[in-house]
């Protein structure tokens, strides 16, 4: 229901008056008299609240609150039950706190198809883990030599002209990106890398506090997706840490 024009034109008038009272008050009392700016501030808040206070019981006057929950919230709780915090373009590692948490979480999994992109990109910040005592990383590719799986990524991702291009994109990754990150790997931080029997339907990454995943399209070739962030100890986040223990379960732990 729309206020009618003349009342709302009134609390337009009496919000722009409580905005100029707090304008003035700290232009010309805030170091002049702590009485008198105080009292302004209390007035001009008041006034300015209770406006907004007033536009909003006269819109929603036919809705508990309640039902402006159920009507307009509904979606948050959903993310707040799942824990989710966030959906980006690609995964925040640029984000200080969680940057912070994937160098120094005590266990870290990164689930891929291949992960020469992500490592690529993500050079250093795997280098500054894992020169880390007393943590665990785990890295869990395709398997290679799994032919059905690598066909299907071949073929979904326009490589036809060259049928064996994940079976020698996956070893050029183990023997180059994986060879380096295990010879510069800290003694005392347990590197462990695995082959994955099943065809990916989710790129992972799993920290002590961040649950991350993205989506991959159904049609053939490459194309931007939403990257889902989970906070710890809610209900995605447990449900991908159980994911990731269930493929390790099933996977082949490489030397």
């Amino acid at each position: 229901m729309k206020l009618p024009r003349i009342k709302l034109q009134h609390l337009l008038v009496l919000e722009i008056v409580s905005l100029a009272v707090l304008f003035i008050n700290e232009s010309f009392f805030k170091n002049v008299n702590d009485t008198v700016y105080i009292i302004i501030l209390t007035i001009g808040v008041t006034l300015s609240t209770n406006v907004l206070a007033a536009y909003i019981s006269d819109k929603y006057k036919n809705n508990d609150l309640a039902e402006i929950a159920a009507n307009n919230f509904e979606v948050l709780k959903s993310c707040q039950e799942y824990g989710l915090i966030n959906i980006q373009k690609g995964f925040p590692l640029e984000n200080e706190l969680i940057k912070n948490d994937f160098i120094n979480s005590k266990n870290v999994y990164i689930v891929m198809n291949d992960a020469k992109r992500f490592i690529s990109d993500n050079t250093l910040l795997l280098e500054q883990r894992i020169k880390k005592k007393n943590l665990s990383t785990t890295l869990i590719l395709q398997d290679l030599n799994q032919t059905d799986i690598m066909d299907a990524l071949t073929r979904k991702n326009g490589h036809a002209e060259n049928p064996n291009y994940y079976k020698e994109k996956i070893r050029d990754v183990i023997d180059y990106h994986i060879k380096k990150l295990r010879d510069i790997c800290n003694n005392k931080h347990n590197f462990s890398f695995y082959l994955n029997p099943n065809y990916n339907t989710l790129a992972i990454i799993l920290t002590d506090n961040y649950a991350m995943y993205s989506i991959y399209r159904i049609a053939p070739g490459k194309t931007e997706v939403p990257h889902f962030i989970f906070k710890q100890g809610c209900h995605e986040y447990n449900l991908v840490k159980r994911d990731v223990d269930n493929i390790i379960a099933i996977s082949e732990i490489q030397e």
